[in-house]
């Protein structure tokens, strides 16, 4: 989660995907809080995870093109 913390320094639009041995409730809410936009528990199926990089991608294009439109 330090990681993740640091990355949103650097970079709050960063899509951040969190893959982990175990999803631990405290562990997702912090998460959350700290900005990140998916979560896949190991084994990694290479589909979903697929899956989830084209979900993260287009929530963040649309959220970016939203922005923009409201300027």
């Amino acid at each position: 989660l330090e990681l993740l913390q640091s990355l949103r320094q650097v970079d709050p639009d960063l899509p951040i995907i969190l893959l982990t041995g175990l999803l631990d409730d405290h562990v997702i809410c912090r998460a959350v809080e700290l900005g990140c936009d998916a979560f896949l528990e190991k084994p990694l199926e290479p589909d979903l995870l697929e899956s989830q990089i084209r979900t993260v991608l287009l929530k963040k294009r649309e959220r970016r093109e939203t922005a923009s439109g409201k300027e």
